[in-house]
């Protein structure tokens, strides 16, 4: 299951909304399947995150995620500076390129509805072109 904080599921499901966009729908029926859970992070948390910001200079999203995860575990980040960041903090990061390959294999998302996906997401957290043909490649793999 992968948990969002306040900050994350405000920019990834209520302002996609508001701006139209088709994935926040996606979201909610992960959501709604329980693979996405909606977390607040109470007042400590929210504490530390705003100390991670300010030391490392990251988004609210990025200092939340953070905050909420313990160490030596996997976060989904993809924010470049996040991603040392997370490493530094004990963290392993996880892009969010790999959800369509891992929605696949949980049978979760039709290969179809995956690659669109994948495309979209590879160009908003600009993936390198070999690394998306080795994604699109797992994603064309019978299993």
């Amino acid at each position: 299951m992968l948990l969002a904080p306040p900050a994350v599921w405000q920019e990834a499901v209520e302002a996609g909304i508001d701006k139209g966009i088709a994935d926040p729908q996606r979201i909610l029926s992960a959501q709604s399947a329980g693979w996405v859970r909606a977390t607040p992070i109470g007042a400590q948390r929210e504490h530390t995150a705003r100390v991670l910001a300010r030391q490392y200079r990251l988004g609210r999203g990025e200092t939340q995620v953070l905050a909420m995860g313990k160490r030596a575990t996997r976060v989904l980040i993809d924010d470049l500076r996040a991603v040392r960041v997370a490493v530094a903090l004990g963290f392993t990061p996880v892009s969010t390129v790999l959800l369509p390959v891992l929605g696949v294999r949980e049978r979760g998302l039709s290969r179809q509805v995956a690659m669109d996906m994948l495309r979209r997401l590879a160009a908003v957290v600009t993936l390198p072109a070999q690394q998306l043909q080795r994604l699109e490649a797992m994603l064309g793999e019978r299993r």
